[in-house]
């Protein structure tokens, strides 16, 4: 009888996952699933702070994230100082009917810059440029880290993608063209892992999963893997709970998803970086 129920429950299991992963990439709005949200907040540190001196409801959401990872309340301030001291170009207007996804929003940019100074990743990788207001910002936090990179990777080959990157910036900076789920293991094998993953391409249940599951195992330890728009389905919950044992910290701000794996952050050398940085430059189109 025992046997016969785990069975059942196993087979159900089964069937639910396969509704989600071929239904859910086809939902446009959100619904919840209490299981998975529970983790999440078990994961979510209770105790996080806020700047009592902060007067915005985007400052005390920021703070609350970036907290988390363990930054002083001044540090975090100096964050935000700096991500809003960011000038770039406005983005060119579309010459045709099509035009690019819009540039993030302050809330989104500030976010993206605060956390890649808190994590302070020699090897960034993000999937989704569009104008490249995601890129800048990245681009602008590792300007204080030596050596460190961002690899960008962008299936549309529209000659705007990346245009608010400033000139200054660019070496550190690769852009590859092509599809984000064949390029990451190799991008990732090149430089021997990842110290932060930033996903803002394609917003389906079964794309986003898929790149979550295939940066993963690239991710050093200690490292963040982080995801923009996670509203848009429960594919980020459902990663936290299918990946808990693997995961010391998750935090969201609202539509900001953020998960540091297990272990401890490991400095990678320069000469490491700049290595690998010289066979990707051979290997893939890089944006001059």
């Amino acid at each position: 009888m025992s046997s016969a129920i785990h069975l059942s429950r196993t087979v159900c299991q089964a069937l639910v996952e396969w509704v989600h992963s071929h239904v859910d990439a086809y939902l446009p709005v959100t619904y919840t699933e209490p299981e998975a949200r529970r983790r999440i907040r078990r994961l979510d540190p209770a105790g996080a702070r806020h700047d009592p001196s902060s007067n915005t409801q985007t400052d005390r959401r920021i703070w609350r994230l970036v907290s988390a990872l363990g930054v002083d309340d001044q540090t975090v301030a100096a964050y935000l100082n700096e991500a809003r001291g960011v000038r770039l170009e406005p983005p060119k207007p579309a010459t045709g009917e099509r035009d690019l996804p819009s540039p993030m929003c302050s809330e989104d940019k500030y976010t993206t810059y605060a956390v890649t100074r808190a994590a302070a990743p020699r090897v960034v990788i993000e999937t989704g440029v569009a104008h490249g207001a995601s890129s800048a910002y990245i681009l602008a936090a590792l300007q204080r880290v030596p050596c460190a990179v961002l690899i960008s990777i962008e299936k549309d080959r529209d000659p705007r993608v990346g245009q608010l990157v400033p000139n200054e910036w660019r070496d550190r900076w690769t852009l590859c063209r092509g599809d984000s789920l064949a390029l990451l293991p190799r991008i990732a094998a090149d430089y021997g892992g990842v110290d932060l993953f930033l996903h803002d391409s394609l917003h389906t249940y079964r794309h986003m999963r898929a790149e979550f599951e295939a940066i993963w195992p690239a991710i050093r330890p200690g490292g963040l893997l982080c995801a923009h728009d996670i509203l848009h389905n429960n594919v980020f919950p459902r990663f936290v709970r299918r990946h808990q044992s693997e995961i010391d910290l998750c935090a969201t701000n609202i539509n900001f998803g953020m998960i540091r794996k297990k272990g401890k952050k490991r400095c990678q050398g320069r000469k490491g970086v700049r290595k690998s940085f010289g066979i990707l430059n051979r290997i893939y189109r890089v944006c001059a």
